[in-house]
């Protein structure tokens, strides 16, 4: 198959993916999702806008996340039922445009934060054609 290397190379697993993943650290995922985390539908889209203005949405979740004590001390545990939950879990909010559902901000935070302050920064007017 052509533009493949020869030899004894192979499809990395998704251990070494996620090992390699972890050694590169957060800052080129970050600039790629600031890269690619924009606006998707065009000028006359139905259900994305309304005049000249484009119709977003902020919506939060959580996820569960690797039970290490540096998770549990960042980001904490659920404390909504009568046990901590199992696992650490980081609160996601993001910002969205409607219509495509496309992501166009979004911050993370403890489970057991204020949604209403990490929802702040994805509304800042970084991007004129969001707001």
């Amino acid at each position: 198959m052509a533009g493949l290397p020869e030899g004894d190379w192979k499809v990395p697993t998704t251990g070494a993916i996620s090992q390699a993943r972890v050694r590169l650290g957060p800052d080129p995922l970050r600039e790629l999702f600031e890269q690619v985390a924009v606006p998707m539908a065009g000028l006359g889209t139905k259900g994305v806008g309304l005049r000249s203005r484009r119709i977003m949405a902020v919506d939060g979740f959580y996820l569960d996340l690797e039970d290490t004590p540096e998770n549990a001390e960042r980001f904490g545990r659920s404390t909504t039922g009568p046990k901590p939950s199992a696992q650490p879990q980081a609160q996601v909010v993001a910002l969205a445009e409607c219509g495509t559902h496309a992501i166009v901000a979004a911050t993370l935070g403890p489970c057991n934060g204020d949604e209403r302050k990490l929802a702040a920064p994805c509304l800042t007017p970084a991007n004129p054609e969001c707001c």
